[in-house]
């Protein structure tokens, strides 16, 4: 059974929120910190469940960090599932993510009070792959953190911009091996990429996020919620972005 929910249902269940939280037209959630001034941005790209209440929380966690915080709806209409082959179904029909990415990115620069020059960005697992992607392509980030991405490289020069880059993944992904990790790395040393590699023992797929045990669990599934690494990797990330502003 295919599972929609809007993002206003999961927004008014969050009680706890007390950022702004505005919906754009193309169903991006928009999360900004207190406080006068300009302040740096963040694009958060979901992995392809979409949006749900995991992060519209990590979202307005990031805010208090003094972010303007804009996450993408990449599934389209505010939708999201609960359900593997659904997620998949929704990254796989999304033909133009690049595109969605580069609008999402200029709509985030476009925000009242903006640092335009300081834009960071997350990606989670497909979200991961999407962002990277786009990095190639030369688009200017501060820094880029990949979070459980596929790690899929190439062997030739791309167009990276001067960012740091933040990997972190958990060892028990099954479809991420020792070669594809090598892989990865001799992608970044061939293009002067400067970035750190964390991988932590015992972590499952989806090891960030409270529902994936269920989820494994439900479906026979490698994914598991791993409360130690995800504290860990947050505190990784808030550190990283801390000290790779412009």
């Amino acid at each position: 059974m295919r599972i929609f929910l809007v993002f206003l249902v999961l927004i008014s269940s969050c009680s706890n929120l007390s950022r702004e939280l505005r919906i754009d037209s193309n169903q991006h959630l928009a999360i900004s910190p207190r406080g006068p001034g300009l302040k740096p941005g963040l694009i958060l790209v979901p992995d392809c469940f979409g949006i749900g209440d995991y992060f519209i929380e990590r979202g307005s966690q990031l805010a208090d960090l003094g972010f303007h915080v804009l996450i993408l709806d990449m599934n389209g209409k505010g939708l999201i599932t609960l359900l593997p082959g659904e997620s998949e179904k929704f990254c796989e029909g999304q033909k133009t993510p690049l595109l969605v990415l580069k609008k999402a990115i200029q709509e985030l620069k476009n925000i009242d009070g903006v640092d335009a020059q300081n834009i960071s960005a997350i990606g989670y697992e497909k979200g991961a792959d999407f962002l990277f992607e786009l990095a190639r392509t030369g688009e200017d980030f501060s820094s880029i953190t990949l979070i459980q991405g596929s790690l899929e490289s190439r062997e030739i020069e791309s167009s990276f911009s001067n960012f740091k880059l933040l990997v972190l993944s958990g060892a028990l992904d099954p479809s991420i091996n020792s070669k594809r990790i090598s892989g990865f790395k001799n992608e970044l040393k061939l293009n002067q990429v400067t970035y750190e590699f964390q991988s932590f023992p015992g972590a499952r797929k989806g090891f960030y996020k409270p529902s994936s045990t269920k989820l494994g669990d439900d479906f026979d599934l490698p994914f598991a919620y791993d409360e130690e690494a995800d504290k860990t990797s947050f505190n990784k990330i808030k550190e990283f972005l801390k000290n790779t502003l412009r």
